[in-house]
Parts: structure tokens; sequence; C-alpha cells
């Protein structure tokens, strides 16, 4: 985490001199998060959607600290009416949806995650974002989970597979 850390000392010095601009707010608090600082990247996340409640950062980062704090239905609850909101073809709709199908598996709602990946997680179903080459794996560093779209991939910990979907969970220790 020597990395993250600096990040977000990097971030807490300037933040003066962005006062409560939310976009700042948003990655501020990402950082902190991604560095476990937790109790500060929550208020900063808070502040950071109630200035914008429209911004796909800020969505992002506050389903990161709900992941990183074991507050599923939280990050439920915030993640299901953002994303009706959201245009299908904006650029984070399918991996804010990622994070959704991996909320609904940790509240054990698997045909819930399946639909998601049905309908916004799978290459063919959403235009937003970059393609993944047949494949959506989180680019979140922090979230220790793969979604594989196809593939079988044989490692410990593999929590859910069916056809057509493989969620990965894997600890920071493995390669």
């Amino acid at each position: 985490l020597g990395q993250k850390h600096q990040i977000a000392e990097l971030m807490d010095s300037i933040a003066p001199h962005f006062g409560d601009d939310y976009w700042f707010l948003s990655y501020h608090a990402m950082a902190l998060s991604e560095d476990g600082q937790l109790a500060e990247a929550r208020p900063k996340i808070e502040r950071s959607v109630a200035l914008n409640p429209k911004n796909a950062h800020g969505a992002h980062g506050f389903a990161h600290v709900c992941y990183e704090s074991g507050e599923p239905d939280t990050a439920r609850a915030f993640l299901l009416p953002w994303l009706a909101e959201y245009p299908r073809d904006g650029f984070f709709y399918g991996h804010l949806s990622w994070h959704l199908s991996l909320v609904e598996i940790a509240l054990g709602h698997l045909e819930e995650a399946q639909q998601l990946y049905r309908d916004a997680i799978r290459t063919e179903a959403h235009a937003g974002g970059s393609p993944s080459r047949g494949a959506r794996y989180s680019p979140c560093g922090r979230c220790r989970a793969a979604a594989l779209v196809d593939h079988s991939l044989v490692r410990p910990g593999v929590f859910h597979r069916q056809p057509g979907i493989v969620i990965v969970f894997y600890s920071r220790s493995h390669p």
C-alpha cells in the first residue's frame, strides 16, 4: 500500500485548494478508501454525492467505500436507483453494474447478479466505457474480485460459477 498511501497523502495536501469541489472530493475519498482510511473517506464521498448526485465518479467512490466497509445493503440501496437514472451508454454503466453484481452476490441474490451480467456487464449488452476483449474485469485495485465471462479460471475461492458468469474472489497475496 505504499503508493496508495502516497497518493492519499498528496490528496490530503492539496485538498485545501479545492474546497468543496464535488469531483475532487470524490477523487480524494477514493484515494483514502484505497489506502484503507474508510472513516476519513466516508464524509468526503457522502459530501461529493450530495453536491452532485449524478457524478459517476462519486457513485463509484461510494460503491467502493460501502464495499470496503462491508455494507452491501447500503451499496445496493444507492446503486439500484442511481443506475436506473444513469445512461446505459455512460462510461461507468458496466463497471457500476459489476459493483452492484458483487453486492447482489454478497447478499445471496445470485439470480439478480446473473441478470445484471446478462443485461449490463457482458460486452454485447453494454456500449459504455472500454471493452475488455470479450471479458469484463474490474480495474478496481482493492475489489479483490474479477468477473470473467465465458472463461474458466482455476483459483482458490471460486464463489459462484454458472454458464456465462464466473465470479472469482481472491486474496491480495495471490498473484
